[in-house]
């Protein structure tokens, strides 16, 4: 299935999705709404600002040592931003939800921090959440 899903075009991948979801099969109509973003124009132009950086060990290191001291001098998107990265990497999936979900607590319309709570969702098993958002985000572009 997912095989003939790759090769499907943009328009075909939602319509397909849209079939597994009417028949709760959340985890492949995830993959085909995400195929079809990944497709799009918006996704390809934009792709640096969807994809999570990935930060080395080293680098998580350096990164908790400037978050410790930095979270008890703010509360700015940016930091929450930054702390729902930090925790993507650690696999800590329920903390960078949290974090994720206060940036978009405050840019509702923010399609990049819904793709990566797709993903996180995705990540958990929690088909049906990323199917939903990923059919939100294919629907802003």
């Amino acid at each position: 299935v997912v095989d003939k899903i790759a090769l499907a075009s943009q328009e075909e991948k939602v319509r397909i999705g849209e079939a597994f979801a009417k028949d709760s099969r959340y985890k492949f109509a995830a993959e085909c709404l995400k195929g079809a973003i990944k497709a799009s124009e918006y996704f390809k132009t934009n792709k640096n600002i969807f994809e999570i950086p990935q930060l080395s060990p080293k680098d998580l290191v350096e990164e908790s040592l400037k978050l410790n001291k930095e979270e008890k001098n703010t509360g700015s998107n940016k930091l929450d931003y930054r702390l729902g990265v930090f925790n993507y990497n650690i696999e800590d999936y329920d903390k960078a939800i949290l974090y994720f979900n206060k940036v978009l607590k405050d840019n509702p319309k923010s399609l990049d921090i819904k793709y990566k709570l797709a993903n996180i969702f995705y990540k958990k098993g929690e088909f049906a959440a990323a199917y939903r958002l990923f059919k939100e985000i294919y629907e802003a572009t």
